[in-house]
């Protein structure tokens, strides 16, 4: 995320990737929940085999089974007397560094633009997608409409879709996705000649899950939009799909 802070009022409010770890709370360990862990139940505060309730440790004894097994497996010199929910515990910190840079990956490989020019083929579009070679490129507010062909869209070594406008003044999303990716269309819509949307399912060759962009007329009111959306975020949630923006 580029942006660091925002004025909101008149208070200066620090922005940042929300980002996190699943924990286990039976074994302790990290990218699963208690619920599947078929691992043994370990102790987050001494790293013993026995429930937290259980514990009789004092805070002299603090182990932490994650840190423990690094330095047992890697032979690293790693402070190992804290608790397992130790924000400053090493291998947790390695673990948020690890989530931070995938989602700076993301954000490299989603692009993310307003034309405002209609023949994307000669516009600085081209020219983004050519230097930073995104996986993904969503572009809002397109102005395409049926008139304009493909071939005056297309771009080499992407595929593309479109979600035309009624006017060659407003509306319209189109998405890129890079040859090699496999995606199918699930949602291309528009709802009043106000909102278009348009949304991929992404099952290989990049993060799999749903990815959409939308715009919205701001000539229109925001009320029917968004009950609208969220009524169309409700139906798909019901279908298990994961959402990107």
């Amino acid at each position: 995320m580029e942006i660091k802070k925002i004025n909101i009022g008149w208070d200066v409010c620090t922005v940042h990737d929300a980002v996190y770890v699943t924990r286990c709370y039976k074994c302790c360990g990290y990218n699963h929940k208690a619920r599947d862990c078929k691992k043994v139940a370990r102790c987050p505060k001494c790293a013993g085999s026995h429930d937290l309730k259980d514990c009789k440790a004092t805070e002299k004894e603090l182990k932490c089974v994650n840190c423990e097994e690094t330095v047992s497996r890697l032979h690293l010199r790693i402070d190992t007397n804290h608790a397992a929910w130790d924000n400053d515990c090493p291998v947790f910190k390695r673990k948020m560094e690890i989530e931070r840079n995938k989602v700076a990956q993301i954000q490299i490989a989603i692009k993310t633009y307003e034309p405002t020019i209609m023949m994307l083929s000669e516009t600085c579009v081209t020219s983004e997608i050519y230097q930073s070679e995104p996986t993904i490129m969503m572009l809002s507010e397109t102005c395409v409409t049926s008139e304009i062909y493909q071939s005056e869209i297309i771009i080499n070594g992407y595929n593309v879709l479109r979600c035309n406008s009624h006017s060659r003044h407003t509306g319209g999303v189109i998405i890129y996705i890079r040859k090699g990716v496999k995606y199918t269309e699930t949602t291309n819509l528009v709802f009043d000649n106000n909102v278009w949307l348009l949304g991929i399912t992404i099952t290989a060759g990049f993060d799999r899950g749903f990815y959409g962009v939308l715009y919205h007329s701001p000539n229109k009111s925001d009320a029917d939009f968004l009950t609208y959306f969220e009524s169309w975020c409700d139906d798909n949630i019901e279908n298990n799909k994961v959402y990107n923006y």
